[in-house]
């Protein structure tokens, strides 16, 4: 440098001379400091050596463009000119010792094997235009270093006006690969005799092409002839290598061929194809259907059948055959399938059938009548969309899609179920499974799909009007339709009724199912509920049934398909069955009628009972319902309802609740209501009446007398009023808590409703002392002199969210007491429903300890209390924070998903779904932290520790380092592995390091080996929710990696910017799954690459699964107690950047994709089409972003 720096100090002989001392350098550097001295002092340097120096450079350097470099090179040094700077040794030595031979060899045999005869020709043709080449030996010598095959490409003299059709005509691959051998006879002669073709070398040229009788002249007659047909288009080249190429090309064919070049016309050419593969005797069933849908509508050319001599009863006969084949063989496999693609090929075709009028008249016309029935393609894409997400193929949904499919598609003959299914019924069950907003109205579906005898009209009106029916009322007519038999129209009535009190359910469908339900328990059915239900449930049944269908009755259209006469008439029975039953229910003992006990003695009017039973006191209601079958404890029934009557309040609230105790949803053992009863007879608070009311109650619930009952039952009668006492404390606490949330949003309508219910509010008074903002009185409170106690309500995360940073589902309210004495402040956690050490609180002193790694008073720390710990250990460390930034800055930790580091709480950059370490030296000193901290992962998703297991196991067998850190030995990975327990064990484990540990002299392996795996993957990967799982997936085993580590989630965003997004697959090894969940997906080079670099180095991903699924590797056995064996590894990316195309994507960026799914798919796993499974993960994607966006 020091030399180039002075240079312009020296003159030119001096200067040069220096330079030359340099040559002894690396030829590189040498070249550098020509080319820049040439720049600094252009009067030193000739133009010749500064390209001789610059095209050197480029070849040293292995750029792509080696070929051009070499030419000029050689342009240059033929032109004889003296550069003493770059001499002719000089280059050779230089050249020798670099790898040039090679990558000009490799250059051009790249260019060779793919038939880029142009590009190729360019590249060499110098060599036919430099003069005297062979006479200069010191260029010729270069040539044969660095380019020994120049004396075959110094002979090479093709047709350039072919070997430009070759390589930029309209060739498609497939056509590329057939005509490969054809278009190398336009090559150079690769059999040493140096002829201008290799088309000129015989005999090696018929080695190649098979043409009879073997003459150059045919060839070219080939050659010329495939020239004409590229000029026409694709059809003519696809004939031409029909009758050329797939047979021996002789005389007869080429003259055959160039009457067909003559027409010139590629539509011609088309027809004429498709027609010869039709009668081709290889093609299969499937193929000769996809010719006959494209040859029929361009067929109507009479002149192309007059031309061509083909017959077209013949092919009416094949149509026919092929068509009935094709649906022999959708019907036998729709069984077991969907058969989506099968059933729109036969579609097609038969749409093909009705657009053609030419070819009416030749069929018959049951064919004719049959593809004319077929249903439109957006219908049948809806159908076999539903079956693919139907997971019971044998509900009756798939069996009705199914049997119209048989009988639409398939040709089947009608049976009565097809008969009575018209298809635009159909087309509104279709409109309903791809409107249906959520799983609760296809779960109702379902269910209703199930009823025995539905009627398919009713069924449809009923799908049509949940759709317009509010979420709460299907959710609970789900659960109301999941019972049998009587409890089935019993719960459905009931709920009807009160559902059509507040105006909802409105449409008559409803009261035509609840009908068929009725009919289908057969005419005995309300005598049978006469017979084994209590009065009180059959006078409501009966009041239900004449509320609901009586009015309806009357207002049935008989020209309505769902309320025909048939219906009015089955109606009509019914109600005759009804009145037999009440005749029946009143029969009392002795043939004596109740109705007529009770009107007489009694003075209660049973008929007026009946019609106004919703207006009887409670109490009334649960006396009556203790009416025996018989009916021989009426008169005990009615003096209990006259003496309950005449009670005090006192006494009357003691009968009710003993009543219900007897008759609850939750019934009471008879001795301990006898307990309770005995109990109130025995105190001196009650009445006379009461006391009375009490005694016949203990007669009519047959209640055990004072010297039956034990010891025993007096426990257990305590036991339960002890449960029922906190049950009653934990509704307080509930009610309470919602108290405070209202309180904070609507401190107005708070106080206002305070008032209206006679409660004192003290929302106010009670805090209004100490250091507490007025706007967060309903949040803290002063529990003693500098100690505050904070609430944070968690109701507001979702469950994905609380699932994340493992926040059970039982805790809904956050208690963090802080104590702010001066010089000594701490802090404790607790969540509201476990136990808070009310007596006592043993704070975590900040200024005390370094860090709280062993949990703050009675909570054990998770990973969620953990971040909270560690947060306020730095906060109060720092002092001089008010109450109000204290609460700001944990309610913003609650509430917004973590961007800072669990361990130092510097700023990530992005957000996560759960907190995490931000560097090595972090995630080195999470070690330190408590197990259930560090277990994380395992503690929230066994399954996905599982998963990372197996990956591990596999990993162990290969000699490959993927598990850089492992602490355990590879040679002991295997047998450690195996020792591990099920993980549901450590799960739910009370103490999880006993757990691990467990007594085989493995227990430190284990648990080393379980936190150097969680530590070491620092994303969270989850079984995948339903909101998240792919439903046209089904037997798979899904997961889903809602983020990975930070820096791969930045570098994310970064590529993603304005960038559309898109669903990409990659197959992948079991062994190395591990190492990608932790890193991500790279590029490899070299030895680490699979399966080969076709398209260059990147990361291969396929755009539909398919194509992934061919490179998806197998989990094998899979250790002991593993869930995850013999399935095989497929992963669902998220790529940045996408564009669509139907060729595999090569990702030279690895920041570009996400892993996002991994998918367990079973050995007979066939991978749906794209298209069923873009959107659902396309929403997931989008809701993996958001939700972390808060």
């Amino acid at each position: 440098m020091a030399i180039v720096a002075c240079i312009s100090s020296l003159s030119t002989h001096a200067a040069r001379t220096h330079i030359l001392s340099l040559m002894v350098f690396n030829p590189e550097r040498y070249l550098r400091c020509i080319l820049l001295v040439g720049r600094i002092e252009p009067r030193i340097t000739y133009n010749e050596e500064l390209q001789i120096a610059s095209f050197l450079l480029q070849l040293l350097s292995g750029g792509v463009e080696a070929l051009q470099s070499f030419k000029g090179l050689c342009e240059t040094l033929a032109l004889g000119i003296v550069c003493s700077l770059v001499p002719l040794s000089w280059i050779h030595e230089a050249l020798a010792k670099s790898n040039t031979p090679t990558l000009l060899q490799t250059q051009l045999d790249s260019l060779l094997i793919q038939k880029r005869y142009k590009s190729a020709f360019a590249q060499i043709s110098w060599l036919q235009r430099i003069p005297d080449l062979l006479e200069k030996l010191e260029l010729v010598k270069l040539l044969d270093l660095c380019f020994p095959p120049w004396s075959s490409m110094l002979s090479w003299k093709p047709n350039p006006d072919r070997i430009n059709q070759w390589e930029s005509g309209i060739f498609t691959q497939t056509q590329k690969l057939k005509l490969s051998n054809l278009i190398q006879l336009d090559g150079p002669d690769t059999s040493g005799r140096q002829k201008n073709t290799l088309k000129l070398s015989e005999p090696k040229c018929y080695q190649h092409v098979q043409v009879l009788p073997e003459t150059t002249e045919n060839l070219e007659l080939l050659l010329n002839a495939l020239s004409r047909a590229e000029t026409i288009g694709q059809e003519t080249v696809d004939v031409f290598i029909h009758i050329c190429i797939d047979k021996v090309a002789n005389v007869i064919s080429l003259s055959h061929m160039n009457e067909i070049l003559s027409i010139g016309d590629d539509s011609y050419c088309k027809v004429f194809r498709i027609l010869l593969r039709l009668q081709s005797p290889d093609a299969g069933l499937w193929e000769r259907m996809n010719h006959l849908t494209k040859a029929i509508p361009i067929l109507d050319n009479e002149r192309f059948w007059q031309d061509t001599h083909f017959n077209k009863d013949h092919f009416v006969d094949i149509l026919t055959d092929t068509l009935t084949a094709c649906q022999a063989e959708f019907v036998v496999q729709l069984e077991k399938y969907s058969c989506e693609r099968k059933g729109l090929r036969i579609q097609e075709l038969g749409h093909a059938i009705v657009q053609a009028p030419w070819i009416h008249p030749l069929l018959s016309r049951e064919l004719l009548s049959q593809v004319k029935k077929f249903p439109e393609v957006n219908i049948l894409r809806a159908i076999t969309n539903q079956l693919q997400d139907q997971s019971d193929t044998s509900s009756m949904t798939v069996r009705r899609f199914k049997s119209y499919l048989k009988y639409s598609i398939g040709g089947e003959m009608a049976s009565d179920d097809t008969e009575s299914i018209a298809l635009p019924e159909i087309q509104d069950e279709v409109r309903f499974w791809q409107r249906a907003p959520d799983s609760a109205r296809k779960d109702l579906a379902r269910l209703l799909g199930k009823i025995e005898k539905l009627e398919y009209p009713l069924y449809i009106s009923c799908l049509q009007a949940m759709l317009n029916e509010d979420k709460l009322i299907i959710q609970e007519l789900n659960i109301v339709l999941q019972a049998r038999g009587e409890e089935l129209c019993l719960n459905f009535a009931g709920t009807l009724t009160r559902r059509r009190r507040l105006n909802q359910l409105r449409n008559e469908c409803w009261i035509l199912l609840l009908i068929t339900m009725l009919d289908l328990q057969g005419p005995k059915f309300l005598q049978t509920m006469a017979i084994s239900r209590p009065l009180n449930q059959c006078l409501e049944l009966v009041d239900i049934l004449t509320r609901l269908v009586g009015p309806l009755q009357s207002s049935l259209s008989l020209n309505s398909g769902l309320s025909n006469r048939d219906r009015i008439q089955q109606w009509d029975q019914l109600m005759t069955n009804l009145i037999k039953s009440i005749q029946f229910l009143l029969r009392g003992a002795n043939g004596e009628s109740i109705s007529a006990i009770w009107q007489g003695e009694q003075q209660i009017n049973l008929s007026d009972l009946t019609r106004q039973w919703k207006r009887i006191t409670p109490h009334d209601r649960q006396i009556i319902s203790l009416i025996s079958n018989t009916g021989d404890n009426i008169t005990l029934v009615c003096e209990c309802i006259r003496s309950v009557r005449q009670n005090t309040t006192l006494g009357l609230s003691i009968c009710e609740r003993i009543l219900g105790r007897a008759s609850g949803i939750k019934k009471w053992p008879l001795d301990q209501i006898a307990i309770i009863t005995e109990g109130w007879l025995r105190s001196r608070i009650l009445s006379a009446t009461d006391e009375a009311s009490l005694r016949l109650i203990q007669q009519l619930l047959k209640l055990p007398s004072r010297t039956q009952l034990r010891s025993a039952n007096l426990q257990f009668t305590t036991r339960h009023l002890e449960e029922n006492y906190h049950a009653l404390l934990k509704q307080a606490r509930d009610l309470e808590f919602l108290r405070f949330r209202f309180r904070r949003h609507y401190p107005r309508e708070m106080s206002s409703l305070s008032q209206m219910l006679g409660l004192k509010d003290t929302s106010i008074s009670r805090w209004d002392i100490g250091n507490i903002p007025s706007e967060l009185y309903s949040d803290i409170e002063m529990v003693e002199s500098d100690t505050y106690e904070m609430s944070f309500a968690l109701t507001g995360l979702s469950n994905l969210q609380r699932w994340a940073r493992g926040i059970a589902k039982n805790h809904r309210v956050l208690i963090i007491r802080i104590m702010l004495k001066h010089n000594d402040p701490g802090f404790c956690i607790h969540f509201l429903n476990d136990d808070r050490g009310e007596k006592t609180h043993d704070y975590w002193k900040p200024l005390q300890y370094s860090d709280p790694n062993e949990g703050t008073c009675t909570t054990k720390y998770n990973l969620f209390t953990y971040y909270l710990a560690r947060n306020l250990h730095l906060i109060l460390q720092n002092g001089n924070l008010s109450l109000g930034k204290i609460h700001s800055i944990v309610q913003k930790l609650i509430n917004t998903a973590p961007s800072t580091c669990l361990m130092c709480a510097g700023n990530m950059q992005t957000r996560l779904w759960k907190p995490s370490t931000c560097s090595k030296r972090c995630t080195i000193q999470l070690r330190e932290s408590p197990l259930g901290v560090r277990l994380h992962n395992l503690l929230i998703e066994p399954a996905a520790i599982d998963l990372m297991l197996t990956s591990i196991y596999a990993a162990a067998s290969e000699h490959k380092d993927l598990l850089l850190g492992c602490p355990v030995e590879r040679s002991r990975l295997i047998a450690v592995i195996d020792s591990f327990p099920p993980l549901e064990m450590l799960q739910f484990s009370d103490n999880l390091q006993r757990t691990i540990w467990g007594r085989d002299g493995m227990g430190s392996e284990r648990e080393k080996l379980l936190s150097w795996l969680c530590l070491t993957f620092r994303g969270i990967i989850i079984k995948a929710p339903d909101e998240f799982r792919v439903p046209s997936m089904p037997k798979t085993q899904q997961f889903v990696m809602l983020n990975t580590d930070h820096e791969q989630e930045i570098n994310f965003k970064a590529c993603l910017g304005s960038n559309t997004t898109g669903v990409v697959f990659h197959g992948t090894l079991m062994s190395h799954l591990f190492k990608i969940l932790v890193e991500g997906l790279k590029v490899m080079y070299g030895a680490d690459i699979l399966h080969g670099a076709a398209s260059g180095n990147g990361i291969y991903c396929g755009n539909d699964p398919s194509t992934s699924l061919g490179y998806a590797g197998s989990t094998g056995k899979s250790w002991r107690n593993s869930k995850m064996g013999n399935m095989r590894v497929m992963l669902g990316c998220e790529l940045a950047g996408y564009t669509p195309t139907n060729r595999a994507h090569v990702v030279d960026n690895e920041n570009r994709v996400l892993i996002r799914y991994v998918f367990l798919l079973p050995p007979d796993f066939q991978a749906p089409e794209k298209r069923h499974v873009e959107p659902k993960m396309m929403a997931a994607y989008a809701q993996m972003r958001s939700g972390v966006a808060m």
